[in-house]
């Protein structure tokens, strides 16, 4: 279809719409980052940082009570692609110690985590040399400061 079929560029409000792009300025402003990315499930969120972080080989953390969605696209799609992963408690630091592996790229973390509601230290893995994205569906953004990274889909 061409361009002037879609004037305002906006297909389907699924792809892209005036709002989330507010939204994304926003968060962005915000943030003081480059610039922002919102989606409409946590599961498309967890999808776009895992797809952009990781190549088959590579070693994902993830909290044994992860959101549901996001620990089955872990077990059920990126594991047959060559990915591996280990689900902790990730609020006992020992064990997160322990998990880690030279091939480790993802540290998938939840705090408060759902549904059990534990609280993930996700500010001690600053200085780690992989990805730690943090969703929350309970703490605001100002509880999760010290990342850029925030899944805020139960705030809004």
């Amino acid at each position: 279809m061409s361009k002037a079929a879609y004037s305002r560029g906006f297909m389907h409000t699924r792809n892209n719409n005036p709002n989330r792009q507010a939204l994304e300025r926003g968060i962005s402003a915000l943030e003081g980052g480059e610039t922002a990315a919102a989606f409409a499930a946590v599961d498309t969120a967890a999808a776009m940082a895992l797809f952009q972080a990781l190549a088959p080989g590579d070693h994902v953390l993830a909290h044994v009570d992860a959101y549901y969605g996001t620990s089955r696209l872990l077990r059920e799609i990126f594991l047959r692609w060559g990915l591996e992963a280990d689900f902790i408690d990730m609020s006992n630091l020992d064990e997160v110690q322990k998990a880690l592996r030279k091939k480790t790229r993802l540290a998938w973390i939840e705090t408060p985590s759902n549904p059990l509601l534990k609280i993930v230290d996700h500010c001690s893995g600053r200085r780690r040399s992989f990805t730690t994205p943090v969703r929350s569906a309970f703490a605001t953004i100002h509880g999760l400061r010290c990342y850029s990274a925030h899944s805020i889909s139960a705030q809004i």
